[in-house]
């Protein structure tokens, strides 16, 4: 009698082992399904979030042609314009008189003197004509490079109400602006410029100097005593 209840016990244990651990295991996973974050590279960094962009466009001025002679505040605004064509390097810098317009022909020319008289070498100004009427501007133009950044203005989270100890996700975005602004010229964020030639001379005064153990800094036009900085 005590055999049989016995075979029944360990019967009933070696069920119940199984099922417990199953139920266990779909406790674990089927409330909350796979990890959502689980091989997803998430960027932590503005730069990543917010690269800055080389691309190229076109600087365009019109002129107008209603009178034969540029006037003071126009041939100022030529002038920035040859500048900007200047400090760019720009390649060419194109002159485009309308076909149709009778003061065109003067415009030009006075357009292409003021961008030689800025340092725009003649052989880098283009003329070039288009089909406009009789009052269509001289068009200047030439290409450049222009470095820009993604829109700010992330704010899908509050930053008052996260606990993850993340930067938020407009965190970075209008210093990246600001450098892209800034840059002198864009192709620098691409390729660096190359290095000046060193200084032979000083370079080989340095390396005397040094071998005599003499001193190898340069000499300062302004001597500060320490008396005059705790002053």
């Amino acid at each position: 009698m005590s055999k049989h209840f016995v075979n029944r016990g360990s019967f009933r244990l070696k069920l119940a082992v199984p099922v417990a651990a199953a139920l266990a295991l779909g406790a674990c996973s089927a409330p909350y399904g796979p990890d959502p974050y689980e091989n997803v590279y998430v960027s932590q960094v503005h730069w990543e979030r917010y690269p800055i962009e080389v691309g190229k466009g076109t600087m365009k001025m019109k002129v107008p042609t209603t009178s034969a002679t540029l006037s003071s505040d126009q041939a100022e605004t030529v002038v920035r314009f040859a500048q900007q064509a200047r400090r760019t390097e720009a390649s060419q810098v194109v002159v485009s008189q309308p076909a149709n317009a009778p003061h065109a022909g003067h415009v030009a020319a006075q357009v292409a003197q003021l961008l030689a008289s800025e340092g725009i070498p003649p052989r880098s100004i283009v003329s070039a004509t288009y089909n406009g009427g009789r009052t269509a501007p001289v068009v200047v133009s030439f290409a450049r490079h222009f470095a820009s950044s993604p829109e700010c203005g992330d704010w899908s989270l509050s930053i008052t109400e996260t606990g993850h100890n993340e930067p938020y996700a407009n965190f970075g975005c209008a210093q990246q602006h600001n450098i892209a602004a800034l840059v002198a010229d864009p192709q620098d964020l691409n390729v660096p410029r190359t290095s000046t030639p060193p200084d032979a001379m000083r370079r080989s005064n340095i390396m005397s100097n040094y071998r005599e153990g003499s001193d190898t800094t340069s000499a300062s036009d302004v001597a500060v005593s320490l008396d005059d900085v705790a002053q």
